[in-house]
């Protein structure tokens, strides 16, 4: 695997954390914000509201055992986390789901940005569109041949790994990376989260 590409699929498990600490964030921010009546009044129904639950794929979370995950997410502010099938079950309130939902937009949407930048540095483009059902990397032939063109691209797959959790925490489905040569042919692709296992064991090579 090499430097870059390991440094982002570990960026990817610190964007998860970052998000659910987000959470926590909130959920300070609107205690602080609201009225000794409010606060009484969401202090009284906490227990009755269920909130939302959200599905994250395990493979987010490499290498972490389910016990260690759901640490982090009940300590991040979550009110339930459990395995269910190969995903994590995570339940929160309706604004703490928002603000992770929303967090996670926004660190995907950092990645992109980087990524389209190094893109940029080797004559090649990376686009994706609003909600990142498509992340497309352009570069020459050429290029995509060399250890550069081939890291980049994995990386950008990579990306996608990212945007999936960010798209099944909104409920949007599954999305991809496509990439292509500068006439339009198809120099590889993968979706999440079919392609999962093959892009991860391609970074660990």
């Amino acid at each position: 695997m090499h430097q870059h590409a390991c440094r982002t699929l570990g960026a990817f498990a610190l964007a998860a954390a970052c998000g659910l600490a987000a959470l926590a964030c909130a959920g300070c921010t609107a205690e602080r914000d609201s009225t000794p009546a409010e606060a009484a009044s969401l202090e009284a129904s906490e227990d009755t509201v269920e909130g939302r639950t959200l599905l994250l794929p395990d493979w987010y979370f490499n290498n972490t055992s389910d016990e260690d995950v759901i640490e982090v997410l009940l300590n991040a502010g979550c009110t339930s986390a459990e395995r269910s099938g190969d995903c994590f079950a995570v339940t929160m309130t309706e604004a703490y789901a928002a603000a992770f939902v929303s967090g996670m937009h926004d660190e995907v949407l950092d990645i992109v940005e980087e990524l389209s930048s190094e893109a940029a540095a080797c004559g090649a483009t990376l686009e994706a569109d609003g909600d990142f059902a498509v992340i497309t990397l352009t570069m020459p032939a050429e290029v995509y041949a060399t250890e550069t063109g081939a890291n980049l691209a994995l990386d950008a797959k990579a990306a996608a790994a990212a945007a999936y959790v960010y798209r099944s925490a909104a409920d949007l489905g599954a999305c991809e990376t496509v990439v292509v040569d500068e006439q339009g042919g198809e120099l590889s692709r993968a979706t999440l989260p079919d392609d999962h296992e093959e892009l991860l064991n391609a970074a660990e090579q």
